[in-house]
Order: structure tokens, then C-alpha cells, then sequence
């Protein structure tokens, strides 16, 4: 007997030490999808459409946006690898053109205008660059002040839910009298981005003294929050489940989503989903939803006769309290089909949630 309890507990110690590990895999997994792909470029010409269908390869679709395109072939001079943001960037200077992170339908773009000349610090999937620098003068109390704008952007196959900004430390290069002032800020704790593909934050320092050349170097570091990837999740039964049968679920990459409601009526249907993340997933404040890149729609057919009918982003209601590990939404498709026969309902939410740290240092910034 003894001798059996003993092999019993053994299987049990072996079962949790192997699902542990599992779980362990899963995030490792999520980080991996967070590394820079490279993008490859031959040494011969290219046009600029040839070179975003290079980038779109990698999983990151740029438009082209342009009105004015006489510059549309250009060479890299040689063989080359770049991840995507210095591939972008290489493009736009290549051809002439500047970069939108900041398009009405979203995303990243190709426009008319001049290419970046700036400080630009390359991170993994993360590019920060200098955007403005401002002096300034408070006349109520005499103080300068110099503020900062950095343009924070990652890759557009990426959708982070938070940024977290970490302290800074800045150094001014010498003024006349070869002083050189140093400054700290503390960090500004974290902000939403779901949705974005880049955002803008104000680093406030104190003002050096005029004959000052340059902000010789600001340092810091900023914690990303999110998914390796979204996850789609297609069920194509949309009739409630008989009585007793459990609620249609499927699983990918350990991230659980169930169908615990369907309630189909001749013009609309009701429709709750329980999403259940892997245990291991960062913690979240209260106030804090991992839930903002999540959509859902119905779909039927295929290419040109393909039809959808979409929910506008905040019509979804949460059934329950939320927490890091699960969430229960309730959804109302109203006009829906009164016959779901082919219908498909489409979910996508967040696979395994992972912190990253993108450390960065800007050289040279020219003061105003």
C-alpha cells in the first residue's frame, strides 16, 4: 500500500513538474514571436513595391501612400538583413519619402514629404526617436525647463497593451564655462497603447545654461506589456449546446476560449465567451483591461461573396470580475441573420502575455 501511494504521489510530482514546464514553453514561445525578423535585400535595383512586399513577408504591412512616386527604384548597394524599422527607414531615405505611423485607418504608411533625419535608437522589435526639443522659460517663476518628445514605435505585427516608462538619466555636453549638467527624471508608470502603433511621451529636464551645443546623451528603459501574438478563434457551430453537452471551447497556445451562451432569435443573437490565459500571465491592475485588442465578428462564404457583420470596439459587456486569467464578455449581434446555418463567429484575443525590457540611449540631441 505504502509502496503505491508512493508511485501515486511520483506521478503526481511528475505531472505538475511537466505542465509547469509546459507553461514555461508557452511564454518562451511568446517572447520568441517578440524577436526583430530580418528582412532580406538583394544588391540589384528594387522598386519601392518590390521592398514593402518585403517587409509585408516578415508579417509587417506598410502602404504606399504616396502621391508623388518619380523616385520608385533604388538600390541597397549590397546584400544586406535589416529588421524592420531600419529596413523602413533605409526605404524611406532611399526613396525620398517620409513615414506615418499616425494614418486615420491606422497603421504604418509610406507619404510625400521629406525623410527623418533624427536621433533614432534601434531595440528589438522597438524604435525610439527624438521628435521635437524645446527650451522654455516659465515667467512666473523664472525657471527653464527642456522637454523632450519621444516617438516610441514598434512593429506592426506587435500590439502591446501597456508601456511602461522607467527613469531616465540625461547629460548636457559642456557649456562655456565647461560645466556639464547631468539630470534624472523618475519613471511615469504605465500608459495604455492598445490600438497604437506608436506613441508619443515628454521627458521634462532642467535647462542647461545657452551655450550648451547639444543634450550629449539620454538614457533610460521602458517595459512593454503584451501579447507574443493575437489568436483567432473560428467556431462554425452556432446552434446552443444540447443539455448537459459542455459549451463548444477550443485551445491554442494554452489560451482557452468557451461559448458558455448562445441565444440565436430571428433578428439578433446573444453570444457569451469565456477566455481563460495560462497560468504564469502578468498581473494587472484593476482599472487595467487586457481585453482592448479584442474583437469578434460573424462571417460566411468566401473572397468576393464573402459577408461580415462586425461589433463597433466597446460594445462587448463584462459578465463578472475580471482577472489576469480569465474574463467573461457578453456580446449582442443586432440585426444578426435569422438563419446562422454557414455563419462563422470569429474571436481574437490575446495569446501569452509577456514583459519586455526596451533599454535605450539617444546621442547628439541638438538643442533649439
Amino acid at each position: 500500500m505504502l509502496r503505491m501511494r508512493g508511485v501515486a504521489i511520483v506521478c503526481l510530482l511528475l505531472g505538475t513538474a511537466l505542465g509547469l514546464a509546459g507553461q514555461v514553453e508557452l511564454f518562451e514561445l511568446a517572447r520568441k514571436d517578440l524577436e526583430p525578423r530580418l528582412v532580406h535585400f538583394a544588391a540589384e535595383p528594387i522598386s519601392v513595391a518590390r521592398a514593402l512586399e518585403a517587409l509585408r513577408e516578415s508579417g509587417n504591412a506598410v502602404r504606399d501612400l504616396r502621391k508623388n512616386k518619380r523616385k520608385d527604384t533604388f538600390s541597397f548597394g549590397k546584400t544586406t538583413a535589416l529588421p524592420f524599422w531600419e529596413a523602413l527607414d533605409r526605404i524611406s531615405q532611399q526613396a525620398g519619402c517620409a513615414i506615418s505611423l499616425y494614418e486615420p485607418e491606422g497603421g504604418v504608411a509610406l507619404i510625400d514629404g521629406k525623410p527623418r533625419d533624427v536621433p533614432t535608437y534601434y531595440q528589438g522589435i522597438f524604435r525610439i526617436a527624438n521628435k521635437r526639443t524645446v527650451l522654455s522659460r516659465d515667467e512666473g517663476t523664472d525657471q527653464h525647463s527642456c522637454t523632450v518628445t519621444l516617438e516610441v514605435a514598434w512593429e506592426p505585427r506587435n500590439e502591446p497593451l501597456f508601456l511602461d516608462v522607467g527613469p531616465m538619466r540625461a547629460r548636457f555636453a559642456a557649456d562655456d564655462k565647461k560645466k556639464e549638467l547631468t539630470a534624472s527624471v523618475s519613471g511615469s508608470g504605465k500608459m495604455a497603447v492598445a490600438g497604437r502603433t506608436a506613441v508619443e511621451m515628454e521627458v521634462r529636464l532642467p535647462a542647461p545654461d545657452r551655450t550648451a551645443p547639444k543634450l550629449a546623451s539620454l538614457e533610460g528603459s521602458l517595459k512593454a506589456l503584451g501579447p507574443g501574438k493575437m489568436l483567432t478563434f473560428v467556431f462554425g457551430d452556432l446552434k446552443p449546446p444540447a443539455q448537459g453537452k459542455p459549451a463548444p471551447h477550443q485551445m491554442r497556445d494554452g489560451v482557452r476560449v468557451s461559448l458558455t451562451h448562445i441565444k440565436p432569435r430571428s433578428d439578433s443573437l446573444s453570444v457569451h465567451v469565456l477566455i481563460e490565459n495560462p497560468k504564469g500571465t502578468p498581473q494587472f491592475e484593476s482599472y487595467q483591461s487586457w481585453l482592448d485588442n479584442n474583437r469578434i465578428h460573424l462571417e460566411k462564404g468566401e473572397g468576393d461573396r464573402k459577408q461580415v457583420i462586425t461589433l463597433p470596439f466597446g460594445a462587448e459587456e463584462e459578465l463578472g470580475p475580471r482577472s489576469a486569467l480569465q474574463a467573461k464578455m457578453g456580446y449582442h449581434f443586432s440585426p444578426a441573420p435569422g438563419d446562422l446555418e454557414g455563419w462563422k463567429l470569429v474571436y481574437r484575443t490575446p495569446g501569452p502575455m509577456v514583459e519586455m525590457d526596451v533599454p535605450f540611449q539617444l546621442k547628439d540631441l541638438r538643442l533649439p
